[in-house]
């Protein structure tokens, strides 16, 4: 499943829903597949967004270094992943884009 986050602000996106529901989680808004935000409380969302993308970053730099850490054959290599704060981009520009405009961020299922 995937969620599509529109604003009049900029363009909309679509983003697998898991990833979707923890940075709307993230932002404060729960864990709906739908919803919204406007007004003070989109600056209050970037907010949150920020310090909780902070925090993971720094529990992914860590992981990484447990995974390094642990034996694996000299031939095998590790795939990085996409680190979240990289797959928070749209819709950090999205949130800063509706602000700037006075504008919402919606989303649902798509």
């Amino acid at each position: 499943m995937f969620i599509k986050f529109e604003s009049n602000g900029s363009a909309p996106f679509i983003m697998q829903s898991g990833i979707a529901q923890q940075l709307v989680s993230m932002m404060g808004q729960g864990t709906g597949i739908d919803g919204s935000i406007s007004g003070p409380a989109i600056l209050e969302a970037i907010s949150k967004l920020k310090e909780a993308l902070a925090q993971q970053s720094e529990a992914e730099v860590s992981m990484s270094n447990e995974v390094k850490r642990e034996a694996l054959p000299q031939d095998e290599e590790i795939e990085p992943l996409l680190p979240l704060n990289a797959r928070a981009v749209p819709l950090m520009k999205m949130l800063h884009s509706a602000k700037a405009v006075d504008s919402f961020v919606m989303w649902r299922s798509e």
